[in-house]
């Protein structure tokens, strides 16, 4: 009781470290600290939460594997595999929402097969993961040949590129997840 106790305090101060962050750099942003920042700026914030909130969309998936004891090494790798999927998909001429539903069929058989292994092999997770993340960026780099996909489709950049209401399409999706 003790320790659930200690994990709920530990929340509260994690959430209230990130509020005074907030406002420490909110207050930055807006001159109310008595410099000019060239750096510290809604531009420059934007770019960076925008370029974290990809990691923290995956870490949400993440926690749920260390929520439940295990450990999965590969799912950066197996995310960069479903975005090249996705990518190779587009060029393809394959549409948006086709292609993305594949891409995910294509993250779900690297989960299943991770799943197969663990549970009906009994073999190691942090082994089978390994693996899988050698896997899945060993196919990310046989599909582009070490090559950047280039020619997306318009719309498709959107998604991470776009911004609603002058605020950044993935930052919404990291807030709403």
């Amino acid at each position: 009781m003790k320790s659930l106790k200690s994990k709920q305090l530990g929340i509260w101060f994690a959430l209230i470290a990130e509020i005074l962050l907030l406002t420490i750099l909110t207050s930055s942003i807006d001159g109310e600290s008595g410099f000019e920042s060239t750096f510290l700026n809604w531009t420059n914030l934007s770019q960076v939460i925008r370029a974290l909130s990809f990691i923290a969309i995956m870490a949400v998936g993440q926690s749920v594997v260390i929520i439940t004891g295990g450990i999965d090494l590969g799912v950066g790798s197996m995310m960069g595999l479903t975005g090249v999927v996705t990518a190779w998909l587009l060029t393809q001429g394959v549409g948006i929402v086709p292609a993305m539903v594949l891409a995910l069929f294509a993250g779900l058989a690297g989960g299943f097969a991770n799943g197969m292994l663990i549970t009906q092999m009994k073999l190691p997770p942090f082994i089978v993961t390994l693996g899988m993340m050698s896997i899945a960026r060993g196919l990310a780099f046989a599909i582009t040949g070490g090559e950047t996909i280039r020619s997306l489709p318009k719309e498709f950049l959107e998604i991470g590129q776009g911004e609603l209401l002058n605020i950044p399409l993935p930052i919404l999706v990291m807030v709403l997840f």
